[in-house]
């Protein structure tokens, strides 16, 4: 982040090799402690439904190297390095286990859609609606926030059938709002 190597609320290098494998370790780790799991009836099974999250942690941050910034510039949009990562990183795990989806969050930086890059057909983009206006229908396009949420929806789902929606509806602060 600005030429310095940062710890703590940070994102990781998308680009970068070992923090590439190491992901896919840790998610292969995971995976197969969730089977020993099912197979020992610790956990029900499920249908042959497997989806692994790959998503950036929740805050800014992200990473300005030349690899990652590159891309970024290139797609117009900090999910060009998310999608990068996210792409390569479904298609190893349904190499090793066929049939699995990748959801990754495309939210805060890294909501708005990329240009030229597309998500992998086993790739669920997950954006968010943590920004918008509730006083007002999402889609009142005279409400800035709002607005922007919606190109960023459309334009999100003409580029993948996956497309998911994690929805905000209230906060802590609103305690008054219904919970649904």
């Amino acid at each position: 982040i600005s030429g310095v190597r940062r710890r703590g609320t940070t994102q990781i290098c998308l680009t970068n090799p070992e923090a590439f494998e190491q992901s896919y370790s840790n998610i292969c780790e995971l995976v197969e402690r969730d089977r020993a799991k099912r197979a020992n009836g610790k956990i029900p099974k499920l249908e042959n439904i497997l989806v692994a999250g790959v998503s950036q942690m929740d805050w800014e941050n992200y990473c300005q190297c030349k690899n990652c910034k590159a891309i970024d510039d290139q797609e117009e949009s900090h999910a060009g390095s998310m999608l990068y990562f996210v792409n390569r990183m479904a298609d190893r795990l349904a190499a090793r286990y066929p049939g699995m989806m990748t959801l990754t969050s495309m939210y805060m930086y890294s909501q708005k859609a990329v240009k030229h890059m597309r998500p992998s057909p086993n790739v669920m983009p997950c954006l968010s609606s943590i920004k918008c206006s509730f006083a007002h229908p999402l889609e009142m396009r005279s409400v800035p926030q709002n607005d922007t949420f919606m190109n960023d929806l459309e334009a999100w789902g003409k580029m993948s059938k996956n497309l998911y929606l994690w929805n905000y509806t209230m906060g802590g602060a609103y305690f008054f709002h219904p919970l649904p």
